[in-house]
Protein backbone atom coordinates (compact mmCIF):
# COMPACT_ATOMS: atom_id res chain seq x y z
CA UNK A 1 0.00 0.00 0.00
CA UNK A 2 1.37 3.34 -1.10
CA UNK A 3 1.66 5.46 1.94
CA UNK A 4 2.10 9.13 -0.17
CA UNK A 5 -1.51 8.11 -1.96
CA UNK A 6 -4.12 10.24 -0.91
CA UNK A 7 -7.51 8.39 0.29
CA UNK A 8 -10.05 7.94 -2.14
CA UNK A 9 -13.21 10.05 -1.34
CA UNK A 10 -15.74 7.67 -3.61
CA UNK A 11 -19.68 8.11 -2.03
CA UNK A 12 -19.28 4.04 -1.41
CA UNK A 13 -16.47 3.95 0.65
CA UNK A 14 -15.27 3.49 4.37
CA UNK A 15 -13.11 6.89 4.33
CA UNK A 16 -15.93 8.84 2.92
CA UNK A 17 -18.17 7.52 5.97
CA UNK A 18 -15.66 8.45 8.24
CA UNK A 19 -14.97 11.79 6.73
CA UNK A 20 -18.73 13.00 7.03
CA UNK A 21 -19.21 11.25 10.00
CA UNK A 22 -20.21 13.43 12.91
CA UNK A 23 -18.14 12.98 16.45
CA UNK A 24 -20.29 15.75 17.98
CA UNK A 25 -21.72 13.15 20.14
CA UNK A 26 -19.69 10.83 21.07
CA UNK A 27 -18.32 12.56 24.07
CA UNK A 28 -21.79 12.81 25.41
CA UNK A 29 -22.73 9.11 25.89
CA UNK A 30 -22.85 7.56 28.90
CA UNK A 31 -21.05 4.97 29.85
CA UNK A 32 -22.55 1.51 30.66
CA UNK A 33 -21.57 0.16 34.16
CA UNK A 34 -23.66 -2.82 35.12
CA UNK A 35 -24.62 -4.68 31.62
CA UNK A 36 -21.24 -6.74 32.48
CA UNK A 37 -22.75 -7.85 35.95
CA UNK A 38 -23.64 -11.57 36.38
CA UNK A 39 -26.66 -12.49 38.38
CA UNK A 40 -27.61 -16.22 39.52
CA UNK A 41 -30.67 -15.95 41.33
CA UNK A 42 -31.69 -19.03 43.67
CA UNK A 43 -27.98 -20.64 43.56
CA UNK A 44 -26.06 -21.26 46.44
CA UNK A 45 -23.15 -19.27 47.47
CA UNK A 46 -20.46 -21.51 47.94
CA UNK A 47 -18.60 -19.05 49.78
CA UNK A 48 -21.37 -18.30 52.36
CA UNK A 49 -23.43 -20.63 51.30
CA UNK A 50 -26.80 -18.34 51.50
CA UNK A 51 -29.09 -18.24 48.52
CA UNK A 52 -28.16 -15.79 45.92
CA UNK A 53 -31.23 -12.98 45.38
CA UNK A 54 -31.64 -11.88 41.91
CA UNK A 55 -30.56 -7.96 42.91
CA UNK A 56 -27.67 -9.56 43.84
CA UNK A 57 -24.49 -9.28 41.45
CA UNK A 58 -22.60 -13.17 41.20
CA UNK A 59 -19.44 -14.56 39.99
CA UNK A 60 -19.12 -17.77 38.39
CA UNK A 61 -16.01 -20.07 39.33
CA UNK A 62 -14.25 -22.19 36.50
CA UNK A 63 -15.77 -25.22 37.91
CA UNK A 64 -19.40 -23.92 37.56
CA UNK A 65 -20.12 -22.99 41.30
CA UNK A 66 -21.45 -20.04 42.20
CA UNK A 67 -20.50 -17.00 44.70
CA UNK A 68 -21.57 -13.54 45.46
CA UNK A 69 -19.36 -10.69 43.97
CA UNK A 70 -19.45 -9.84 47.95
CA UNK A 71 -21.34 -12.03 50.07
CA UNK A 72 -23.70 -10.32 52.49
CA UNK A 73 -23.11 -9.62 56.16
CA UNK A 74 -24.68 -11.99 58.44
CA UNK A 75 -25.95 -10.93 61.17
Amino acid sequence: MDRNREPEFDEGGFVYELANRDFSAVDKRQPVLADNAAHAPGKTCQRCEQLIAADQDARLLPDGRWIHDTCPVAW
